[in-house]
Protein backbone atom coordinates (compact mmCIF):
# COMPACT_ATOMS: atom_id res chain seq x y z
CA UNK A 1 0.00 0.00 0.00
CA UNK A 2 1.49 3.25 -0.71
CA UNK A 3 0.56 6.35 1.73
CA UNK A 4 1.02 9.82 1.45
CA UNK A 5 0.63 12.27 4.23
CA UNK A 6 -0.06 15.92 3.11
CA UNK A 7 0.14 18.63 5.44
CA UNK A 8 1.29 22.09 5.92
CA UNK A 9 2.58 21.79 9.62
CA UNK A 10 5.88 20.59 9.45
CA UNK A 11 5.57 18.74 12.55
CA UNK A 12 2.90 16.64 11.33
CA UNK A 13 4.59 15.43 8.58
CA UNK A 14 7.72 14.50 10.81
CA UNK A 15 5.81 13.24 13.56
CA UNK A 16 3.89 10.83 10.54
CA UNK A 17 7.56 10.03 9.46
CA UNK A 18 8.57 9.47 12.69
CA UNK A 19 5.59 6.91 13.51
CA UNK A 20 6.57 4.95 9.93
CA UNK A 21 10.55 4.69 11.16
CA UNK A 22 9.16 3.04 14.53
CA UNK A 23 7.18 1.26 13.14
CA UNK A 24 9.35 -1.00 11.38
CA UNK A 25 11.97 -1.30 13.87
CA UNK A 26 14.29 -3.85 13.47
CA UNK A 27 13.77 -3.55 9.80
CA UNK A 28 16.38 -2.05 6.63
CA UNK A 29 14.24 0.80 5.69
CA UNK A 30 15.21 3.17 2.84
CA UNK A 31 14.79 7.11 4.03
CA UNK A 32 15.44 9.43 1.09
CA UNK A 33 15.16 13.34 1.46
CA UNK A 34 15.66 16.44 -0.18
CA UNK A 35 18.93 16.91 1.70
CA UNK A 36 21.50 14.24 3.76
CA UNK A 37 21.45 17.07 6.96
CA UNK A 38 17.16 17.04 6.70
CA UNK A 39 17.63 12.89 6.70
CA UNK A 40 20.23 12.85 9.16
CA UNK A 41 18.23 15.44 11.63
CA UNK A 42 15.19 13.53 11.50
CA UNK A 43 16.83 10.04 12.46
CA UNK A 44 18.67 11.99 15.33
CA UNK A 45 14.98 13.14 16.55
CA UNK A 46 13.95 10.20 16.50
CA UNK A 47 17.16 8.89 18.98
CA UNK A 48 16.33 11.39 21.81
CA UNK A 49 12.84 9.85 22.07
CA UNK A 50 13.49 6.10 21.46
CA UNK A 51 16.14 3.95 22.91
CA UNK A 52 17.91 4.25 19.13
CA UNK A 53 17.20 3.32 15.74
CA UNK A 54 19.24 1.06 13.50
CA UNK A 55 18.84 0.13 9.91
CA UNK A 56 17.59 3.48 8.56
CA UNK A 57 20.02 3.81 5.37
CA UNK A 58 19.73 8.16 4.49
CA UNK A 59 19.79 8.86 1.39
CA UNK A 60 19.58 12.76 -0.96
CA UNK A 61 18.52 11.03 -4.45
CA UNK A 62 21.70 11.89 -6.54
CA UNK A 63 23.76 10.16 -3.65
CA UNK A 64 21.09 6.89 -4.00
CA UNK A 65 22.03 7.04 -7.59
CA UNK A 66 25.62 7.23 -7.43
CA UNK A 67 25.34 4.56 -4.87
CA UNK A 68 23.56 2.49 -7.08
CA UNK A 69 25.35 3.43 -10.21
CA UNK A 70 28.73 2.41 -8.52
CA UNK A 71 29.20 -1.68 -9.04
CA UNK A 72 27.08 -1.24 -13.24
CA UNK A 73 30.09 1.56 -13.85
CA UNK A 74 32.71 0.24 -12.19
CA UNK A 75 32.14 -2.88 -14.25
CA UNK A 76 32.08 -0.76 -17.34
CA UNK A 77 35.29 0.62 -16.44
CA UNK A 78 34.00 3.92 -15.82
CA UNK A 79 34.14 6.85 -12.81
CA UNK A 80 32.06 9.26 -11.76
CA UNK A 81 32.79 13.05 -13.28
CA UNK A 82 31.13 16.26 -11.14
CA UNK A 83 32.09 19.72 -10.33
CA UNK A 84 34.89 21.42 -12.19
CA UNK A 85 35.70 17.86 -14.20
CA UNK A 86 32.16 19.00 -15.77
CA UNK A 87 33.17 22.21 -16.54
CA UNK A 88 36.40 21.07 -17.96
CA UNK A 89 34.31 18.40 -20.25
CA UNK A 90 32.13 21.62 -21.53
CA UNK A 91 35.29 23.38 -22.19
CA UNK A 92 36.42 20.33 -24.06
CA UNK A 93 33.27 19.93 -26.31
CA UNK A 94 33.46 23.64 -27.33
CA UNK A 95 37.18 23.54 -28.55
CA UNK A 96 35.72 20.20 -30.28
CA UNK A 97 33.15 22.70 -31.88
CA UNK A 98 35.18 25.85 -32.55
CA UNK A 99 38.22 23.75 -34.40
CA UNK A 100 35.12 21.73 -36.84
CA UNK A 101 33.71 25.18 -37.72
CA UNK A 102 30.57 25.00 -36.19
CA UNK A 103 29.92 27.18 -33.93
CA UNK A 104 28.43 30.46 -34.26
CA UNK A 105 25.89 31.38 -31.91
CA UNK A 106 28.24 31.05 -29.11
CA UNK A 107 31.46 31.46 -30.57
CA UNK A 108 31.75 35.29 -29.29
CA UNK A 109 31.62 34.62 -25.71
CA UNK A 110 32.89 31.18 -25.43
CA UNK A 111 36.19 32.69 -24.04
CA UNK A 112 34.93 34.92 -21.37
CA UNK A 113 34.89 34.12 -17.83
CA UNK A 114 32.24 31.97 -16.32
CA UNK A 115 31.17 30.66 -19.82
CA UNK A 116 32.10 26.97 -18.85
CA UNK A 117 30.44 26.97 -15.71
CA UNK A 118 27.50 28.09 -16.77
CA UNK A 119 27.23 25.99 -20.40
CA UNK A 120 28.29 22.87 -18.22
CA UNK A 121 24.93 23.43 -16.18
CA UNK A 122 22.87 24.16 -18.73
CA UNK A 123 23.97 20.88 -20.37
CA UNK A 124 23.27 19.11 -16.80
CA UNK A 125 19.87 20.50 -17.03
CA UNK A 126 18.85 19.15 -20.29
CA UNK A 127 20.76 15.83 -19.92
CA UNK A 128 18.85 15.60 -16.42
CA UNK A 129 15.47 16.35 -18.36
CA UNK A 130 16.18 14.08 -20.76
CA UNK A 131 16.39 16.36 -23.79
CA UNK A 132 18.32 15.02 -26.69
CA UNK A 133 20.62 16.86 -28.86
CA UNK A 134 18.38 16.56 -31.85
CA UNK A 135 15.57 18.11 -30.16
CA UNK A 136 17.35 21.62 -30.19
CA UNK A 137 18.80 21.23 -33.36
CA UNK A 138 15.88 23.27 -34.99
CA UNK A 139 14.77 25.76 -31.92
CA UNK A 140 17.33 28.70 -33.68
CA UNK A 141 21.23 29.49 -33.85
CA UNK A 142 21.78 28.99 -29.84
CA UNK A 143 19.83 25.32 -30.47
CA UNK A 144 21.62 24.74 -33.48
CA UNK A 145 25.21 25.17 -31.37
CA UNK A 146 23.87 23.79 -28.54
CA UNK A 147 23.52 20.28 -30.46
CA UNK A 148 26.86 20.16 -31.53
CA UNK A 149 28.16 21.22 -27.89
CA UNK A 150 25.84 18.28 -26.33
CA UNK A 151 27.17 15.53 -29.26
CA UNK A 152 30.60 16.96 -28.36
CA UNK A 153 29.81 16.63 -24.56
CA UNK A 154 28.22 13.04 -24.97
CA UNK A 155 31.31 11.97 -26.94
CA UNK A 156 33.70 13.15 -24.47
CA UNK A 157 32.43 11.48 -21.72
CA UNK A 158 32.58 8.22 -23.49
CA UNK A 159 35.75 8.46 -24.84
CA UNK A 160 37.33 9.16 -21.04
CA UNK A 161 35.25 6.44 -19.53
CA UNK A 162 33.42 8.94 -17.24
CA UNK A 163 29.62 9.18 -16.65
CA UNK A 164 27.74 12.33 -15.30
CA UNK A 165 24.58 12.60 -12.89
CA UNK A 166 22.53 11.68 -16.20
CA UNK A 167 23.99 8.85 -16.48
CA UNK A 168 24.02 7.68 -13.09
CA UNK A 169 20.33 7.88 -12.66
CA UNK A 170 20.35 5.56 -15.52
CA UNK A 171 21.99 2.76 -14.35
CA UNK A 172 20.56 3.23 -10.88
CA UNK A 173 17.02 2.70 -12.29
CA UNK A 174 18.44 -0.42 -14.40
CA UNK A 175 19.46 -1.89 -10.88
CA UNK A 176 16.15 -0.47 -8.77
CA UNK A 177 14.29 -2.46 -11.81
CA UNK A 178 15.65 -5.27 -11.75
CA UNK A 179 15.48 -8.40 -9.33
CA UNK A 180 18.78 -8.24 -7.32
CA UNK A 181 18.17 -4.17 -5.82
CA UNK A 182 19.30 -4.41 -2.20
CA UNK A 183 16.43 -2.70 -0.53
CA UNK A 184 13.82 -4.54 -2.95
CA UNK A 185 11.16 -4.95 -0.77
CA UNK A 186 11.99 -3.15 2.50
CA UNK A 187 9.35 -0.05 3.63
CA UNK A 188 10.27 3.32 1.99
CA UNK A 189 10.27 6.49 3.38
CA UNK A 190 10.41 9.82 1.62
CA UNK A 191 10.33 12.75 3.22
CA UNK A 192 9.22 16.15 1.69
CA UNK A 193 10.87 14.49 -1.43
CA UNK A 194 10.63 17.25 -4.20
CA UNK A 195 12.07 16.21 -7.81
CA UNK A 196 14.04 18.41 -9.39
CA UNK A 197 14.29 17.06 -13.44
CA UNK A 198 12.54 14.47 -15.36
CA UNK A 199 15.28 11.93 -14.11
CA UNK A 200 14.29 11.87 -10.63
CA UNK A 201 10.66 12.18 -11.92
CA UNK A 202 10.98 8.66 -13.33
CA UNK A 203 12.79 7.11 -10.43
CA UNK A 204 10.82 7.78 -7.25
CA UNK A 205 8.19 5.76 -8.59
CA UNK A 206 9.93 3.24 -9.57
CA UNK A 207 12.00 2.84 -5.93
CA UNK A 208 7.61 3.06 -4.77
CA UNK A 209 6.79 0.35 -6.93
CA UNK A 210 9.72 -1.83 -5.38
CA UNK A 211 9.47 -0.97 -1.86
CA UNK A 212 7.37 -2.51 1.01
CA UNK A 213 4.54 -0.08 2.07
CA UNK A 214 5.98 3.54 0.78
CA UNK A 215 5.37 6.25 2.56
CA UNK A 216 5.88 10.39 1.52
CA UNK A 217 5.25 12.73 3.30
CA UNK A 218 5.07 16.46 1.28
CA UNK A 219 3.07 20.07 1.79
CA UNK A 220 -0.60 20.28 1.01
CA UNK A 221 -1.27 21.12 -2.66
CA UNK A 222 -2.26 24.53 -2.85
CA UNK A 223 -5.43 25.16 -4.53
CA UNK A 224 -6.11 27.66 -7.55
Amino acid sequence: MHSVVTALSTQTRLDSASAFVQEHSGEEVLLISSTRTAADEFVRSICKKTSGVFGVHRFTLPQLAFDLATEPLAEAGKTFLAGVGLEAMAARAIHACRTAGTLNWFDKVATTPGFFRALASTIAELRLNDIKADALRNTGPAGLDLTGIMEQFATSLNEASVADLAVAYREAMTVVTGQNFRYRGRPLLLLDLVPTNFLEQEMIPALGAAAFSPVATTHRPSRA
